[in-house]
């Protein structure tokens, strides 16, 4: 192996582990919101919004769907920052056993 294939090779692993890390910030800087129960408002203002302000709807629809979207894609994020949550408490829990 080369030293240019070492130098390759670094740079694969150290740009795994940004992404990484990149990844886990983002997990768990969209914890910090209710994506699940901000969805649920969504489909309820989608289905009650005709009924009850309907020209507010009207003019907000577009976009909401928009947010909708974008909420969907960050919710397996913040499904996986449920997990580390859990991952971690676990961890925590088995070094104080130890202890």
């Amino acid at each position: 192996m080369s030293q240019n294939d070492d130098d390759e090779t670094t740079l694969k692993i150290d740009e795994y582990r940004s992404a990484l890390c990149a990844a886990v910030l983002c997990a768990k800087t969209i914890k910090q919101y209710n994506v699940p129960q901000l969805l649920r408002d969504i489909e309820r203002a989608d289905a009650f919004g005709p009924l009850f302000q309907p020209t507010l709807w009207k003019d907000r629809s577009k976009a909401m769907l928009e947010d909708k979207a974008l909420l969907e894609a960050a919710l397996p994020l913040w499904r996986m920052a449920e997990k580390l949550e859990a991952l971690q408490a676990a961890k925590e829990l088995s070094s104080d056993g130890k202890a």
